[in-house]
């Protein structure tokens, strides 16, 4: 037994085989206890065998588990890099649609706009893909609108399909509930990537989405919440179809069926995945049926607890009358002076209200939150608000009654609208109570949106067909005459030159205001470039000056640039070295130039006190000492909704060009 327990793993069976292999044939007690103990040790040493397996196996799970974080994080982390790029890459797209005046240029630049955008989408896949397998993708129910949530889904996928001339039904069971309890983030982007798919996959014909209820019966002995419907999504579409033996492919993450056939197709193929997963962790799960060359239909039925029993109403028709109006709109009125806020936590929204009154000429001032629309309210003056009722965080009317109890509030007094899904009846009066001045539903249609706001703005601001003056061509003619005088007045631009390249002088003092407010950081990175010896990018940048400068007239500038563009072309570094700092003197120059123009633009900006810019400016050292750039981006981002005493310009001015410059060394000594 001493052996036995000094015994190693290697030596161990050994060491019991001499136990086992003892003569005892005593036929008393001493043998019955050596077998006993025989029998003792070859069991223990079974259990020891057993473990060790058990063991093996266990430290083998672990090395799988180890490599499947470390690739969930590897995914992560280089999808965040790669959408740093992408953002930059899209900004100076953005930048050159803004700019550029050439056809061609234009059409490329789009097609970049584009790119960007679906290769986003991808990064954004393969975000959400990591989560979930990482196990950090949660459930969050709260209580949602229905009606909000359809209206969201609506509007992105109608985009998606009118740019592919796809018919886009809704069909919406009228008496489901409105309001209920779930995780309604999850639910939207399982039904938008169902969609999104579906679209993707069709290239005629249309994509039907139907949404539909029944009540799940309750049991007494369920330990759960009587009033609950099973909530039934069904995506049908007449693309092309899945073969029975892809079938078995559609849900694997990284799978893409038929390959042969949709290799124009972009995607990851971890769409559809990414919604099975979601709806496991919803207790739900995704059926299918296809026949190929005919279309498909996706579906799925997930429990949502009630929290309200009155239905959505007829939201179907109001989708269609909305389709129906925007096809067929034309702007009832004109109000060029006047100003709106809307507010919407989904973008699409705001964007379909902003492209609704384009033509009216109403300026249309927009955020994503109450919180950053009690912001807005501090610093402008609007005629009308358009608030949204369901957001995060703050709905629209804890923001309404935080608005009301705000003590710098510019708007006490402006007529506040309650944007809704909610066309109920009820609703009016419940916003009405809340003290609201009346009530949108959504999806908006374009005459009803105009009816409204030329029942709440005054009389003065709005011109209408047949009053004096309302002819589209005399009112942009005066105009156009009284901009073309303000052009006249700036000093080194050659006016006639940049209507020419720009077409109108409201075009032209449109792109002279980003020529003015890419001022800071353009020129910085320029600097930056030639200080790092960076011949490349400083080319790219220089070239792109000559282009902006040539558009608002700035002749002398554009030649200087072109010429230093050849310079760098050329790898003629002396001469670069000896004449970006006179390049750089004369474009920083036209801050000052055009200062005149944008001064009412400047001026409705709120000042920033000097103990808040003190701050900011403290904020910006820290993170520039740990060279954390992009938070330090994010400060100077909020400082330019300000405006900053004067005795503070220089080093503002300062900071934004070291910052564009990334200049660490250059930021600590002058913060």
């Amino acid at each position: 037994m001493s052996r036995i327990y000094r015994s190693d793993d290697e030596s161990l069976a050994g060491s019991v085989g001499i136990v086992h292999d003892l003569e005892i044939n005593t036929r008393d007690e001493i043998e019955e206890l050596y077998n006993a103990i025989d029998l003792t040790l070859y069991r223990l040493v079974e259990y020891i065998q057993l473990v060790k397996t058990r063991q093996h196996i266990e430290d083998q799970l672990k090395v799988a588990q180890s490599a499947n974080e470390a690739k969930s994080r590897f995914l992560s982390n280089i999808s965040h890099e790669i959408r740093t790029p992408i953002n930059a890459v899209l900004g100076f797209d953005e930048m050159i649609l803004r700019e550029s005046r050439d056809e061609k240029v234009l059409a490329y630049a789009r097609d970049i706009q584009g790119s960007g955008k679906t290769l986003l989408a991808l990064i954004n896949d393969i975000l959400d893909f990591s989560k979930i397998e990482a196990g950090k993708m949660e459930i969050i129910p709260v209580e949602y609108d229905l009606g909000s949530l359809l209206n969201d889904v609506v509007n992105m996928s109608s985009i998606r399909a009118s740019e592919k001339n796809l018919k886009l039904n809704v069909n919406v069971n009228r008496d489901i509930p409105h309001i209920l309890f779930g995780d309604e983030i999850r639910i939207k982007q399982c039904i938008l990537n169902i969609i999104t798919n579906a679209v993707k996959y069709t290239e005629a014909g249309s994509v039907t989405i139907s949404v539909d209820y029944e009540d799940v019966p309750f049991d007494e002995n369920e330990e759960r919440l009587k009033d609950v419907i099973s909530l039934r999504i069904r995506v049908a579409d007449t693309g092309i179809g899945i073969k029975k033996e892809d079938m078995g492919r559609l849900m694997a993450a990284f799978e893409r069926i038929d390959e042969k056939n949709n290799r124009t197709i972009e995607g990851t193929g971890l769409g559809i995945s990414i919604v099975v997963s979601l709806l496991k962790m919803m207790d739900s799960n995704l059926q299918v049926s296809s026949e190929y060359g005919k279309g498909s239909v996706f579906s799925f039925a997930i429990e949502q607890r009630v929290v309200s029993r009155e239905g959505v109403g007829d939201f179907s028709q109001r989708v269609r009358d909305s389709q129906k109006d925007i096809a067929s709109y034309r702007e009832s009125f004109h109000a060029p002076d006047a100003r709106i806020l809307v507010v919407d936590d989904t973008r699409t929204n705001l964007t379909v209200i902003e492209g609704l009154l384009k033509q009216t000429g109403i300026k249309v001032d927009t955020c994503l939150s109450g919180r950053e629309a009690l912001e807005k309210v501090k610093e402008n003056s609007y005629n009308i608000i358009f608030l949204d009722h369901r957001m995060p965080e703050m709905d629209g009317i804890q923001t309404f009654h935080a608005m009301e109890k705000l003590e710098d509030n510019l708007n006490t007094k402006t007529p506040v609208i309650a944007l809704t899904a909610n066309a109920i009846s009820g609703s009016r009066e419940m916003y009405l109570r809340e003290g609201f001045n009346g009530y949108m539903s959504k999806p908006v249609e374009p005459a009803k949106l105009e009816e409204m706001i030329i029942s709440f703005l005054p009389k003065e601001l709005i011109s209408r067909p047949g009053d004096p003056g309302y002819d589209d061509t005399k009112e942009a003619d005066a105009d156009e005459t009284r901009i073309l005088s303000e052009l006249l007045k700036i000093r080194g631009i050659d006016v006639s030159a940049a209507i020419e390249r720009c077409g109108s002088p409201s075009t032209a003092r449109e792109v002279m205001k980003d020529f003015y407010l890419a001022i800071d950081e353009r020129a910085g990175l320029i600097e930056k470039y030639e200080e790092e010896k960076d011949i490349k990018n400083y080319t790219i940048y220089v070239h792109g000056l000559k282009s902006s400068a040539r558009a608002v007239g700035a002749l002398d500038l554009a030649d200087k640039a072109e010429y230093l563009e050849i310079c760098g072309n050329g790898g003629d570094i002396e001469e670069i070295e000896m004449l970006t700092p006179r390049l750089l003197e004369l474009y920083r120059s036209y801050t000052r130039r055009f200062e005149s123009l944008f001064a009412d633009d400047r001026d409705l900006k709120p000042e920033i006190s000097e103990e808040e810019l003190e701050g900011a400016f403290a904020s910006i050292r820290e993170f520039v000492s740990a060279s954390y750039f992009d938070s330090a981006d994010d400060i100077m981002k909020m400082l330019d909704s300000y405006r900053v005493p004067e005795k503070y310009q220089e080093k503002y001015h300062n900071v934004k060009r070291l910052l564009a410059a990334v200049d660490r060394d250059g930021l600590l000594n002058i913060l």
